[in-house]
């Protein structure tokens, strides 16, 4: 079985070990995950099965819609509530149109320092097996974007906020970031992920029902659709030898597609050839960036390579 599984991870386990779990559940081959979630994080999980787990890379990169609430007053070595309390406030503004204010000053692209208490990797280790050892390492900062930031409750020192932000995007150090402008400090207590991409949470499954969809043999008809995944994909209609190179293995060249109106591509992104001859739609990665067309590139430059074949009426990967 190959797809995509959504799951509404539950909070108190690690996304590996939703991985695992599902993995056990399906006696799948292989499984990951798109996004990783942090152990007291619920909502979406995108769970790819087999064959798919190689779409991860590049199903991954849309935007993220999360609702959090965080806890003003109180600073934490890890930014949320599971990490021990470093600094506390008893100055908690009360003007919660100051607090408004302050959540809307975030919107935009901003500047972002990577929490210690991550899985980000420097050097092949994650930064959070290095802070649990006591080490704190210098981390560039990296920039975000969030679309859309709205506070839908002030309960002091509590506020709950929804924001839309782009892959990358700490929400803990958003939290410990306002509580650092407002000056009092402050913490991330609950996070649910709404959306990752086009995955949503009301396609997603828990596992006590992915544990009862498999043992009635009907997990197939909860896997997301793959049409719809690949729907915002730039298409291209190709030529039968087109694919008749693909499958043998071969990467287009610039000479296979001189003849196209090739759509404007960056280097990495995924792009669907389709084909009268052929009901498979090939999924090509592309390896160039061809904004400028194919004036300047030899005959022999590769242009795109196979990722897999797609049956949209099986909703099928091969």
């Amino acid at each position: 079985m190959d797809g995509i599984l959504i799951v509404d991870k539950p909070g108190g386990i690690t996304s590996y070990q939703v991985v695992a779990k599902v993995k056990k559940i399906l006696k799948a081959t292989k499984v990951g995950h798109g996004g990783t979630l942090d152990p007291l994080a619920t909502g979406v999980l995108p769970i790819f099965l087999n064959r798919a787990t190689k779409l991860v890379p590049f199903l991954m990169n849309g935007t993220k819609m999360y609702r959090a609430t965080l806890r003003l007053g109180i600073t934490t070595d890890t930014q949320d509530r599971e990490g021990n309390i470093i600094a506390e406030s008893s100055d908690i503004p009360a003007d919660h149109q100051l607090i408004i204010n302050t959540f809307n000053s975030f919107k935009g692209t901003i500047e972002q320092i990577p929490p210690m208490f991550s899985a980000l990797k420097v050097h092949g280790t994650p930064l959070y097996k290095l802070a649990r050892k006591g080490i704190v390492l210098t981390r560039k900062a990296r920039t975000v974007t969030l679309h859309e930031i709205k506070v839908l409750d002030i309960s002091l020192p509590h506020v709950t906020f929804e924001v839309w932000c782009s892959p990358g995007t700490y929400i803990r150090t958003l939290c410990a970031d306002i509580g650092k402008k407002l000056e009092c400090g402050a913490h991330l207590v609950e996070l649910e992920r709404l959306q990752n991409g086009s995955f949503r949470l009301s396609d997603s499954i828990s596992l006590d029902q992915l544990n009862r969809f498999a043992e009635q043999n009907s997990i197939a008809e909860k896997l997301f659709s793959l049409s719809e995944s690949f729907k915002a994909l730039p298409s291209l209609r190709v030529e039968n030898q087109i694919t008749t190179i693909l499958r043998k293995g071969g990467s287009l060249l610039a000479s296979h597609l001189i003849n196209t109106s090739l759509p404007s591509l960056e280097k990495g992104t995924l792009m669907k050839l389709t084909c009268q001859e052929d009901s498979l739609i090939a999924i090509v990665q592309s390896l160039i960036n061809n904004s400028n067309g194919f004036s300047a590139l030899s005959d022999k430059t590769r242009v795109c390579k196979l990722v897999c074949f797609f049956n949209p009426q099986e909703n099928t990967l091969h």
